[in-house]
This record gives structure tokens, sequence and C-alpha cells, in this order.
């Protein structure tokens, strides 16, 4: 187990050092950005901090920092899990309030080209499909 700088550059977190050189995390949790989220962990978390088989520690001692935390390894841990990717750049996205998605689309139509993608005069709209109506995909269309 050893000390790394943690994303946000305030703190130290302890990883653990897998067979293949992967690190991860000894706390969860410690992977995935909170940015204000309430309540936390999220649902949509909860149902991925669950036991894998994955986990090999390149020492003793990384196994057992792996496991310490929930008793088993989940692939939330691991600094290469796309799970834990996906929810930092969405995730706040989805639970934060309007502007931050306002914000991201605008910055995206932006680069992709879009007129008018910076003049603030954006508005959400929400596609769905009649047979799934709970995949919601917010959008911003530049007026």
């Amino acid at each position: 187990m050893k000390l790394i700088k943690h994303w946000d550059g305030a703190r130290d977190i302890e990883v653990a050092e897998s067979a293949g050189g992967v690190l991860a995390t000894v706390n969860p949790l410690a992977n995935l950005v909170q940015a204000g989220v309430e309540p936390w962990p999220v649902p949509e978390l909860v149902q991925k901090l669950y036991a894998s088989e994955k986990w090999r520690g390149k020492t003793e001692a990384d196994d057992q920092s792996a496991r310490h935390c929930l008793g088993y390894y989940c692939d939330l841990q691991s600094l290469n899990s796309e799970d834990a990717i996906t929810w930092g750049v969405l995730g706040p996205l989805i639970y934060g309030p309007a502007e931050w998605r306002h914000e991201f689309a605008g910055r995206v139509f932006k680069i992709l080209g879009f007129p008018n993608a910076d003049s603030g005069r954006s508005r959400s709209a929400f596609l769905s499909d009649s047979d799934h109506d709970s995949w919601l995909i917010p959008i911003s269309v530049p007026d």
C-alpha cells in the first residue's frame, strides 16, 4: 500500500497495487467525484459496490489493503474503472443544478462548432423513447 495525491489535489489517498500494476483505492468512495451530491453514495453507485474476483494484489499487503474497507474488492476501486470515470463526468451533471448541464452542453456544442452555442440562449430538451421513458437524455439545443 502507498499514498498518492487525490485527483482534487487537496489530500492524499491510500492505494494498493494489483499484480498487473493497476492502482486501486483502499476506500472505494475515494475514487469517486461527490460534488456535493446528496444522498451519498447515490443508488447508481451503491449497486456497483459488489464483490469482484478480478483483484489480485502485487503483495499480500496490497491484496489485504484493497479488501480492507468493504471486506472485499469492488471494481469501483480501480483507477481504471470505467464506471468511476463515467460517474465522475456525468453523475454530478445529472444530480447537480440545471446550470451545470447548460454549461456543459454549451461547451460541448461550442467545441462541435454549433452556431450561437456560447450565446447563453440555449434551452433544455429531453428526448425519450416511448418504450423506455426512464431513459431520458438531457440535451441543450442552441436557439
